[in-house]
């Protein structure tokens, strides 16, 4: 219980920073945004932040197969995770000003629009939760298992991670330094992001250190 609560809690704080970093990333590439300067050298880092994420979403999900109970057909918990997913995008859809792309990219202090942002990624993460053990409850086993089987696989995700916590701390370091200058600027904005990248930085070199992605 206590592992699939932490790859749960891991699963969502990487889907907030991807989405956090994805609308940093098309605003520097779109709008020319210079963000956290001088202390962040090139926004392209953040590429590193969001293969950081992904790779401990897949991390997580590997700590969570492996402890799935397969006795059970269907999960409650996944079924739960498809219906908060579904609500809370057809709320941030329909009742709020948002299009759907804006929903996961837009930066704005409204307590609705976050609030259905909160429960759509609490839903989502419970869905790549399940997932893939429901498949090898209802006897399929997932392509991606026979692709983590491979040394050379596992090998260049132990060194991609540690790579990726590299740059994540970098860049929790550049958003700490552009706070303490610049205090007036998207506090609570920075400091989410701020959070979260250092728990994927931790995280990162916590998998490293482990050997997660060898054993």
């Amino acid at each position: 219980m206590a592992k699939r609560t932490l790859s749960l809690a891991l699963v969502f704080t990487s889907l907030v920073c991807v989405f956090c970093t994805a609308g940093l990333l098309i605003g520097i590439y779109t709008a020319n945004w210079r963000v956290f300067e001088p202390y962040l050298v090139n926004g392209g880092f953040f590429w590193g932040i969001i293969l950081g994420s992904l790779l401990t979403i897949l991390l997580a999900i590997k700590i969570s197969y492996v402890k799935t109970d397969f006795s059970t057909k269907v999960s409650r918990n996944l079924i739960f995770g498809v219906m908060i997913f579904a609500v809370s995008l057809v709320f941030l859809t329909i009742f709020t000003p948002l299009s759907f792309t804006s929903i996961f990219t837009s930066s704005t202090t409204n307590f609705a629009i976050n609030a259905g942002r909160f429960f759509l990624l609490s839903g989502l993460a419970l869905i790549l939760v399940e997932f893939p053990g429901q498949l090898k409850a209802i006897g399929l086993k997932p392509k991606a298992d026979l692709f983590f089987e491979k040394s050379l696989t596992r090998r260049t995700l132990y060194w991609a991670q540690f790579a990726a916590g590299l740059v994540s701390l970098y860049l929790f370091l550049a958003i700490i330094l552009y706070m303490i200058t610049y205090q007036q600027t998207d506090i609570a904005a920075n400091f989410v992001l701020s959070c979260v990248t250092l728990i994927i930085g931790l995280t990162s070199f916590g998998a490293t250190t482990r050997k997660s992605w060898l054993k």
